[in-house]
């Protein structure tokens, strides 16, 4: 069912006005679903996994708490990036959108997949 889940979770977020490509990751950086660029997938899963890593040391070696998210900019995109579960998610937005309304299309997407969980 975890499985079914993470589909979802790709498929709706990548609906989202100013997605340009979405992807869960293991947490070692292997893209497992994924809607991006074929000869892309693995470099950002690396990416994002190494974003979430080096966060996470970061702020426990800093004592100021969990790690939420990291963003990354560059010329063209930007890219999200947020832990969820035992994975990684990465959102390749455009330059100009609202991670705020990104986040806002996001959050309401994985609750409802946790109380789908918790259903079963």
């Amino acid at each position: 069912m975890e499985d079914l889940i993470i589909n979802r979770i790709v498929k709706d977020v990548s609906e989202l006005e100013g997605v340009r490509g979405v992807l869960i990751s293991t947490p070692d950086g292997v893209p497992i679903v994924k809607k991006v660029e074929k000869e892309n997938a693995e470099e950002i899963g690396t990416i994002c996994v190494t974003l979430k890593v080096t966060g996470e040391e970061l702020l426990k070696s800093m004592k100021l708490g969990e790690f939420n998210e990291a963003v990354l900019e560059c010329e063209k995109y930007k890219l999200l990036v947020l832990p969820y579960k035992d994975f990684v998610i990465g959102i390749i937005v455009d330059k100009k959108a609202s991670l705020y309304l990104i986040k806002k299309g996001l959050f309401p997407i994985l609750e409802e997949s946790e109380l789908i969980e918790e259903a079963e």
